[in-house]
């Protein structure tokens, strides 16, 4: 094939093309440079023609059409001047495309592949000499399918994007054996679940047997309503977050009690993360405090134990959260019922405590779901933290993209990362 011709199979009319030459070659691609033959051309602004060079201007394009390589275009493009007016203008860019441009099989299977990673539509486009419309029409060409469903499903939500100043959350669906990407819901709400589970079919709804969710409410009720026989498992991340909020508030308005001058305040504040720690020990590394005349070094055991000081309300929870927390991990289903029975207890004899009072009612209401949260199937306890990882990744995508407000684009990335998509299925006629 000339090296001419080549520029025939990328759609480029060839008939102003006085040379193409190849002027490098690598294992991955092929650098052709382009010029354009010596011709009159209308001068834009008085209308005479003319064929006077004053300039060039190099233009690179890369293009995925042929074979295995990718070809890249270095374009002469010629600035011509006017004899008559003076005026600089430049030639006709050949390689601009027309209406009916028609995207080969080839770069669309690239914008697909490009489209599985985390990366912004515009560096993609740009990476593949396309406009930005191109690959947004081949994303909303994608059609995906939800995945497989099995006995454990687990669901979460992730914030999606600022409407109006409102925060609108969507909902993401994961089967928990597989750790497969079933669908992602526009919405959380109760009615958008229900909806997702009336269009399965009714021997894919048969096969849920566990539903892994966080505290929310309408989650439990939406499944309960379609599903009769559903066992409901609170992942045991989120009720241990609950209780490290309880304790974090009362550390908070303990400190609110205190001057913002205050030593009391200052090591309330700057300390925080201590009281939350489940390995404090007394044996590690010094830590300084230096405020308002206070010059002295503690470690993370004292610093603890003079934060519970300041507050009888603050020891209470702190003693006993701090025991729970540090020992839940090696329960089993059995010991997790006693525990609790123990927690809730606890909470309800210190009831004039507000914060422990609220978490007493929450952990009340959902005891049998945490304990769930300790059942064995096929081997393991079941939780959500194949969801977390979706949300961690989605996070990123919409952080490159500086935000993603179509709902579909944001479904197909998801999709297109954590499902095979089968790019022959790409149709070119349906995109352009």
């Amino acid at each position: 094939m000339s090296d001419i011709n080549i520029l025939s199979c990328l759609h480029i009319d060839t008939t102003m093309v006085q040379e193409a030459k190849v002027i490098d070659e690598t294992q991955d691609s092929i650098t052709y440079e382009v010029k354009t033959r010596k011709m009159d051309v209308v001068c834009p602004k008085c209308e005479n023609p003319t064929s006077l060079i004053k300039d060039y201007a190099t233009k690179t394009y890369s293009f995925y059409g042929i074979g295995q390589k990718t070809i890249i275009i270095n374009f002469r493009q010629k600035r011509l001047k006017c004899k008559n007016c003076g005026h600089t203008f430049m030639e006709k860019n050949i390689f601009n495309r027309s209406s009916n441009y028609k995207l080969t099989k080839n770069i669309l299977i690239e914008i697909v592949k490009q489209l599985k990673n985390t990366r912004s539509i515009k560096s993609i486009a740009n990476d593949l000499g396309i406009s930005e419309t191109i690959v947004f029409k081949v994303l909303n060409g994608i059609k995906p399918k939800h995945g497989p469903i099995g006995k454990i499903v687990c669901v979460d939500e992730f914030a999606r994007v600022h409407i109006n100043g409102k925060l609108v959350l969507s909902a993401i669906v994961v089967n928990g054996e597989t750790k497969e990407l079933i669908d992602i819901l526009p919405t959380r709400k109760l009615s958008q679940i229900q909806s997702f589970l009336y269009n399965l079919k009714p021997e894919e709804r048969q096969k849920i047997r566990y539903l892994s969710i966080d505290m929310r409410e309408p989650y439990k009720d939406a499944f309960n309503s379609v599903l009769s026989n559903i066992t409901i498992v609170v992942d045991r991340f989120h009720f241990v977050r609950y209780i490290t909020l309880a304790l974090d508030k009362i550390r908070i308005r303990v400190m609110k009690t205190y001057s913002t001058e205050s030593i009391q305040y200052y090591v309330l504040k700057k300390f925080r993360n201590y009281i939350l720690k489940t390995d404090i020990n007394d044996n590690i590394a010094y830590l300084k405090i230096y405020h308002n005349g206070w010059n002295c070094k503690m470690t993370e055991k004292k610093i603890t134990d003079l934060m519970t000081g300041y507050s009888s309300d603050l020891k209470i929870a702190y003693d006993f959260l701090h025991s729970f927390m540090a020992s839940y991990k090696n329960w089993n289903y059995e010991t997790a019922k006693i525990k609790l029975k123990q927690l809730i207890e606890f909470l309800n004899f210190h009831k004039e405590i507000s914060e422990l009072n609220d978490l007493g009612k929450l952990l009340t209401n959902r005891k049998t779901e945490i304990e769930n949260s300790f059942l064995i199937v096929d081997g393991r306890t079941i939780n959500n933290a194949i969801c977390e990882g979706i949300n961690r990744k989605i996070k990123s995508l919409k952080n490159i993209s500086f935000g993603i407000t179509n709902f579909n684009h944001l479904r197909n990335r998801v999709f297109l990362i954590y499902k095979n998509f089968d790019q022959n299925d790409v149709n070119s006629d349906n995109i352009n």
